[in-house]
């Protein structure tokens, strides 16, 4: 069904004569349609303005539901392929990408109700001028990957995958936008960078799957909790292992009993970690105290240990996000 179309003159229909679509919302397959009421208070012009912008912003936000309902079904499947850490570290890249830009609604008609004294806007996004503007924008940002095809192959796997990941965002945009535009146009959409693509996803999966951290307990009193802290922290996606590591987490525990309260035992951990590279010098930090109280000292500081390797965790993923940022905003002012 092609877009619905206003009749001629429609804007200039009298208060007796209200048109179809005042009353009765249209319909197409291939646009999406709003109308929307406001009263007349003052200027018909500002009146119109509003009702134009309401319109739109229903519109989009219809249009970007649609759109990520396609983009998180293409993303469930492609997640089952990641580690904890990758899939987190993606998954706050998403987060920030916001809402994709397309073409704007425009007004195709409005009509004035001088007994009621409102104005209706009825205003339409056809599909077609959607497909037009993720395509100009996909192929932009498809060209923008050349950009990062400076890979190290040299050093530890954690300096590889450094060398690399500054081009998650734009991957990530980039399959946004090709899922977007694929759905619209109801086929698959080939790119110049298609193998490109597919050679950096590869090799960021990789590298992360390589990465290998150990722990190093920086006092003798901490060194009996090295087993429950390495446990949670690959439940956090953190891969710890024996194995020559790429990071490694000096760590320093404190534990301080507080007696009981409320029936429960009452605790306080006193952490820190320090996330050193390959090369010496520090990824990483966390430094905080953390009460816990549960029905024994045991299970209270298990519970102070959890939130403690959740914050290293972060604090990797938060350090990452901050380096790919640092790459790309230095590339963008040159």
């Amino acid at each position: 069904m092609p877009a619905v179309k206003a009749s001629e003159g429609q804007e200039k229909v009298s208060a007796t004569a209200i048109p179809d679509w005042v009353t009765k919302a249209p319909h197409s397959d291939a646009s999406y349609d709003k109308v929307v009421t406001v009263s007349i208070n003052g200027d018909i012009q500002q009146a119109k303005a509003l009702a134009l912008s309401l319109a739109s912003n229903k519109i989009r936000q219809q249009v970007s539901a649609d759109i990520e309902s396609r983009y998180l079904k293409k993303m469930s499947s492609d997640e089952q392929s990641y580690g904890e850490l990758e899939r987190k570290i993606r998954t706050e890249i998403r987060n920030r990408m916001g809402m994709l830009n397309f073409a704007k609604p425009k007004a195709v008609a409005t009509y004035e109700n001088k007994t009621s004294k409102e104005i209706s806007v009825w205003a339409q996004l056809t599909k077609k001028e959607i497909a037009t503007s993720l395509g100009d924008e996909l192929l932009a940002t498809d060209k923008r990957l050349k950009d990062f095809i400076h890979v190290s192959e040299r050093g530890s796997d954690l300096t590889q995958l450094l060398s690399v990941l500054p081009a998650l965002p734009t991957l990530e945009k980039r399959q946004r936008l090709r899922d977007a535009l694929s759905g619209f146009l109801k086929k698959p959409v080939k790119l110049d960078s298609d193998e490109l693509a597919n050679l950096m996803n590869t090799y960021i999966t990789r590298k992360f799957d390589s990465l290998m951290v150990n722990m190093q307990a920086t006092t003798t009193d901490s060194k009996p909790f090295e087993p429950y802290l390495q446990k949670t922290l690959i439940e956090q996606g953190v891969p710890v292992s024996v194995r020559k590591p790429d990071m490694i987490i000096k760590y320093f525990l404190e534990f301080d009993d507080g007696g009981v309260e409320q029936g429960k035992q009452k605790i306080s951990l006193v952490a820190d970690a320090e996330m050193v590279d390959d090369k010496g010098s520090t990824f990483a930090s966390v430094s905080k105290e953390y009460p816990a109280m549960e029905k024994s000292v045991s299970d209270a500081r298990k519970q102070a240990m959890n939130a403690f390797t959740a914050d290293i965790a972060k604090a990797i993923i938060n350090a990452t996000l901050q380096y790919i940022d640092k790459v790309n905003n230095s590339q963008a002012s040159q």
